[in-house]
């Protein structure tokens, strides 16, 4: 499963096996619904893997779109976020969103 933008920010939500997520491009305001649409197609029952090593940028309506579904999992997480870039770290961390309890970087 691909899921991509058709306007022009790139963004893709490829499963990659499994339970785990590839985030390709950037997520932003123009391109969540993509990610939300990913999530919605996951099986709620299993643990779920992002992994971002492909992700260029992420603006705030990604980080709540990521920690709505993470909140969702309903004992099934924390999510786990894989291979996160720097300059995507750099943003958790001004957020505080990597001590989420419902999140896990690895």
């Amino acid at each position: 499963m691909a899921v991509s933008a058709s306007n022009s920010t790139a963004f893709e939500a490829r499963l990659a096996g499994g339970s785990r997520l590839e985030l390709v491009g950037e997520l932003d305001l123009a391109t969540v619904s993509i990610l939300r649409e990913a999530f919605e197609r996951m099986a709620p029952e299993e643990q779920v893997t992002l992994d971002l090593s492909q992700l260029g940028f992420i603006d705030s309506c990604g980080l709540r779109e990521i920690s709505t579904y993470s909140r969702s999992l309903n004992g099934n997480g924390p999510l786990i976020l894989e291979n996160v870039p720097d300059r995507v770290t750099s943003v958790f961390k001004i957020v505080a969103f990597d001590e989420l309890p419902s999140i896990q970087l690895s």
